[in-house]
């Protein structure tokens, strides 16, 4: 039995650079989660993320969490939140 390999990619963003996604991508603060993070993650804007996609490849799970932004985690927790009601 081989025990799954799973990834968890923590890091932040300038919250300048934030605001400027949230204003050059209207509609993306109402987006689903993942749809927000994969958008930040495939900006370009840091380097620390482009290691899950590789991974991925391999066979690991993985996930991306950009730790300081409010709009992205907000909607994580609202949606999951509402999906249990």
């Amino acid at each position: 039995m081989s025990i799954p390999v799973r990834f968890l990619s923590a890091f932040t963003f300038y919250p300048t650079y934030l605001q400027y996604f949230y204003r050059r991508n209207p509609g993306m603060a109402e987006a689903a989660h993942v749809i927000q993070v994969t958008a930040l993650v495939r900006g370009g804007f840091a380097d620390g993320h482009m290691l899950t996609p590789y991974l991925d490849k391999m066979g690991w799970t993985t996930s991306d969490v950009i730790a300081n932004d409010p709009v992205s985690q907000v909607t994580s927790w609202a949606l999951a939140a509402t999906a249990r009601r």
